[in-house]
């Protein structure tokens, strides 16, 4: 259970891009991100910086669309507004492995942060999405931070974390560069609160 849940934890969550923004970036660096993400680790975080061909306010709304979310992202269930603000919301994530209930802020269109509120198996989950423009769509940049409340070994958090990484940014990307129509294909209609 604790290995499962971290993974849908690393698969949502984090903050502090690791290879600066896109306008710092090379012509070479930015052909690189189009075609490849870059993902680094450190400590209990990781980032992943990927190219999408939608413009940052169509793939905000994407990922700040709470209802749909369960729809493309990996081991997710449901997700629930709890309460919100003009920026922020409280937001429950369900899995078949556990909940949690993460506060999310917003900067349109920009940027979207988290920061852990409540869980059973956690205690820690932050993170941020920020999105730069480029030319023919967005950079996004991917950062999560998770501790778990009991102790996993390394290499079992660097596998979890790899494959949940994958999925992410590959739903991700199909989601938004589909305009909203791709969905994954183990999700259950109805399956949202």
């Amino acid at each position: 259970m604790q290995k499962t849940v971290l993974g849908f934890s690393i698969a949502m969550f984090f903050a502090l891009p690791a290879f600066g923004t896109p306008g710092t970036w090379s012509s070479a660096d930015l052909a690189e991100i189009r075609e490849k993400p870059r993902i680094s680790r450190r400590g209990d975080g990781v980032t992943a910086t990927f190219f999408v061909t939608a413009d940052p306010r169509r793939a905000y709304r994407m990922l700040t669309d709470h209802a749909r979310l369960p729809e493309f992202m990996p081991n997710m269930d449901s997700c629930r507004i709890l309460k919100s603000g003009s920026d922020w919301a409280e937001i429950e994530f369900r899995s078949s492995r556990g909940s949690m209930i993460l506060r999310r802020e917003f900067d349109p269109p920009t940027r979207i942060t988290w920061k852990l509120v409540e869980s059973s198996m956690l205690k820690k989950v932050e993170g941020s999405w920020h999105l730069d423009p480029v030319e023919g769509g967005t950079i996004l940049t991917y950062d999560s931070e998770v501790a778990t409340r009991v102790p996993v070994p390394g290499f079992i958090t660097n596998s979890i974390q790899q494959e949940a990484l994958q999925s992410m940014i590959a739903n991700v990307r199909r989601r938004i560069d589909s305009d909203g129509t791709w969905i994954k294909p183990d999700f259950k209609p109805g399956s949202r609160p």
